[in-house]
């Protein structure tokens, strides 16, 4: 198991430290504290609540899986995210001009 710092782990998830800190204080991420300071605990994310709360935050509609953390799409049952968007904005130009 590895630990990650508070901005290593919101760099991995792809949001900010802020919006990390906010998951933490709700209990939507787990960490474990290190250290006795007396204002500001310092904090370690372990791995796995990583990998759990990107598993949690994974969109899956038409067979494909994106990734919110990364704006990457993963290819599955070899559809493209990127295919789907410009079907779907060519549909919504067809709905434009038959109104």
């Amino acid at each position: 198991m590895s630990l990650y710092l508070l901005d290593e782990a919101a760099k991995e998830l792809g949001v900010c430290t802020n919006t990390l800190r906010g998951h933490i204080a709700r209990g939507e991420v787990a960490v474990i504290q290190v250290g006795h300071g007396s204002r500001r605990k310092h904090v370690r994310i372990p791995s796995f609540e990583i990998d759990a709360y990107k598993a949690r935050h994974l969109c899956r509609s038409s067979g494909v899986v994106k990734n919110k953390f990364s704006g990457l799409s993963l290819k599955s049952k070899g559809v493209e995210f990127a295919d789907l968007l410009a079907k779907r904005q060519s549909e919504k130009r067809e709905l434009r001009k038959t109104a």
